[in-house]
């Protein structure tokens, strides 16, 4: 039996949308069958909101679209997630930029922005954060319902 693959996804500070996009992820391998191949996981480039539950927001735009069970505390990355996971999935182009630089030399993770497989619509989710209407995480909702679908059929 092979090893699961393993997929890492990372934003700012872990409590907007990586945990939307980890909870989808989810969801994906859950509804195709597929949770022994696949494990995921979400992380924050800062640590900031170590230790914190999902943004309120992030967590009504999963529970309107009838993801309930969703659990989350915030973590930061750590040099052990690069060799870890089998991709480390940023959600911006500065996530990016600072995974690559802080990767450690000879580590085994693939780098790369979460929606680079969608060759139509916007690639880059934008931080919600500091946001004060639901707009911008419904729209990180559906972009990463589109983009874990195409990661998918690039690497299934």
């Amino acid at each position: 039996m092979s090893r699961r693959k393993k997929v890492l996804m990372v934003c700012f500070g872990n409590t907007c949308r990586s945990p939307i996009a980890e909870a989808l992820f989810r969801k994906y391998i859950e509804d195709h069958n597929i949770q022994d191949d696949w494990e995921v996981d979400s992380a924050a480039l800062y640590d900031y909101h170590e230790g914190k539950n999902i943004n309120t927001k992030s967590r009504e735009v999963l529970e309107k679209h009838g993801i309930t069970s969703y659990r989350h505390l915030a973590r930061t990355i750590t040099k052990e997630d690069f060799d870890n996971f089998d991709w480390i999935l940023g959600m911006d182009y500065y996530n990016i930029q600072h995974l690559g630089q802080i990767q450690p030399q000879g580590s085994s993770a693939t780098i790369e922005l979460l929606g680079q497989y969608d060759l139509e619509g916007d690639k880059i989710i934008e931080d919600p954060y500091f946001d004060t209407d639901s707009s911008r995480f419904e729209k990180c909702y559906q972009q990463c319902l589109r983009f874990i679908p195409l990661f998918f059929k690039a690497h299934h």
